[in-house]
């Protein structure tokens, strides 16, 4: 008999400890959250401020309340020269410092839809909104050691 409450005493506990920390939330790449962790009684106890710059779902915890920071992100900016024009009719020309090698283009409308989309290369890069409407753009530029994200405004 005491052999079957010190296993039941033993997993209550366990489980508890295993499920006292749960925290099922993700932050999407490209984008900034907060991510709250809870108790195994649904308690918030802890928060934190997470900034995830880079295309995989590694992400770097910038605040927490419990002071400590961690830095995952081992992605660099690319640096761009300029974006122009900005506001455009049409086409934009976006000048980098160092050139890309394959770097995939990727153009967002405001909503958040994927319009575009192609595999560039070189300090110069192109592209063509002219058959799209006019309105708020993002260009995501991504590469092996970096990224890029822009605003591109489009008028009539």
């Amino acid at each position: 008999m005491k052999r079957i409450k010190f296993i039941y005493y033993f997993s209550l506990i366990f489980s508890i400890l295993l499920v006292s920390r749960v925290s099922a939330q993700t932050i999407p790449s490209g984008s900034v959250g907060i991510v709250y962790t809870y108790d195994a009684t649904g308690n918030r106890i802890d928060r934190k401020y997470v900034a995830n710059n880079s295309p995989s779902e590694t992400a770097g915890i910038i605040n927490n309340d419990s002071s400590s920071i961690k830095a995952k992100n081992t992605f660099k900016i690319i640096q761009v020269n300029a974006l122009y024009p900005n506001p455009t009719t049409g086409k934009v020309t976006i000048s980098l410092v160092s050139p890309v090698v394959n770097a995939t283009v990727q153009i967002f409308d405001a909503a958040g839809h994927l319009i575009l989309q192609n595999k560039q290369s070189g300090n110069q890069l192109k592209v063509d909104l002219s058959r799209y409407p006019a309105g708020i753009y993002f260009l995501h530029l991504l590469q092996k050691e970096g990224y890029l994200n822009l605003k591109i405004i489009k008028k009539q």
